[in-house]
């Protein structure tokens, strides 16, 4: 319920307008920013110097920031649209800069398993970004099944959820590397559990906005 009401007084005329650069410079948004530098950073160093660990270290960082930008914005009482369309689409960017450094070291299940995943989260951000502008918090969808409770709800995820989402991350680069250095196979086994659970709350999130569309 504190949430709601914040969010209200945000979007209450009597509060003063904010221009675009006034919400660009949202300190949620440049932790979005920072976000890309990141991968992009790591990108570099493991193509021009073999920081292959660092980059992986820079990903999965990149994601764990991930999980404050929303609390930071309601905490600063700076929501936005902007905000939320631009960490949809960093979320989008950093795997995709991810996958194309994977593409070429793994085989045909995991390169399916990574374009399902881009997919689902590019018709995800189209959704995203007509529900915003529409007004329409995401994750405010009264399709969500039960199952999902212990892992999102409407406040967001749960801490169960956090886990499950960095662990997901923690598996990609894991994976990253285990053409380079020696990884237990078995590791990745168990990596695997969260990202199954990962992509097919992913597929539920679609599922949720293109419900969210049709209210």
């Amino acid at each position: 319920m504190e949430r709601k009401l914040v969010r209200k007084e945000i979007q209450s005329p009597t509060n003063p307008k904010k221009t675009f650069f006034d919400v660009f410079y949202y300190l949620p948004n440049l932790l979005d920013f920072f976000r890309l530098y990141l991968v992009l950073t790591g990108f570099f160093l493991d193509n021009y110097f073999n920081l292959r660990v660092i980059n992986a270290v820079f990903y999965v960082f990149s994601h764990f920031l991930d999980l404050y930008d929303g609390a930071l914005a309601w905490y600063m009482n700076q929501c936005s649209k902007f905000g939320i369309v631009l960490d949809y689409t960093v979320d989008i960017l950093t795997e995709v800069i991810w996958y194309i450094q994977l593409a070429p070291l793994v085989g045909v299940g995991f390169k399916t398993l990574m374009v399902y995943a881009i997919t689902i989260d590019m018709f995800g951000l189209v959704f995203c970004v007509y529900n915003s502008a529409s007004g329409s918090y995401w994750k405010g969808s009264s399709c969500r099944p039960k199952w999902q409770e212990p892992f999102i709800n409407e406040k967001g995820y749960t801490r169960l959820g956090y886990s499950i989402v960095i662990w997901y991350q923690v598996f990609w680069a894991t994976l990253y590397l285990s053409y380079f250095y020696s990884i237990h196979w078995t590791i990745l086994t168990l990596l695997g559990i969260p990202m199954i659970f990962e992509l097919s709350s992913l597929t539920m999130i679609l599922y949720e906005q293109i419900m969210l569309f049709r209210e």
